[in-house]
């Protein structure tokens, strides 16, 4: 059986990888468990995203509601697990988390634009662009460090 994906754009893996992922660390039982209650929580953001799209489309704002963070549920730490279940598994997620850096760059750009210059329409400055590397290079260092902690629980959840 196909194992459906729970949410293309904030989380393209399905609630059977999920669980497979966390089985590498916790009890079948646990793991499904919490398999289960993440997919849920998940499917429900993806519901109501889509239906607050579709009130945009019709003209509907609603202030707060644009200021929520368009990805309200990501572990690094259960990506770290997918990404060692195979090597297609890591693909995809260096994929995921290629395309999250894709789409959140420019708006990091757009806030340290209108922060430094209090403008949006202008060339970003050479150091803005410096600054948005670094932080780049630290997201990148702090993903390995997770990387490495995953690997260490998998190896001690093995040998237990």
């Amino acid at each position: 059986m196909l194992d459906p994906i729970i949410d293309p754009e904030d989380f393209p893996f399905g609630e059977a990888e999920l669980r497979a992922a966390l089985c590498q660390v916790l009890s079948a039982e646990r793991a499904a468990a919490r398999a289960q209650e993440h997919a849920i929580a998940l499917r429900g953001v993806r519901q109501e995203r889509d239906v607050y799209r579709a009130k945009v489309a019709t003209g509907y704002i609603d202030t707060p509601f644009i200021s929520y963070p368009a990805y309200i549920w990501e572990e690094p730490e259960v990506l770290a697990l997918l990404s060692r279940l195979s090597e297609v598994h890591a693909a995809r997620v260096a994929a995921h988390r290629a395309r999250r850096v894709a789409v959140d760059r420019p708006l990091r750009a757009r806030q340290a634009l209108w922060r430094t210059t209090g403008q949006l329409d202008v060339q970003l400055p050479p150091e803005v662009e410096a600054q948005l590397d670094a932080e780049d290079r630290k997201a990148e260092s702090a993903w390995r460090r997770v990387v490495r902690k995953v690997d260490r629980l998998i190896s001690a959840h093995g040998s237990a």
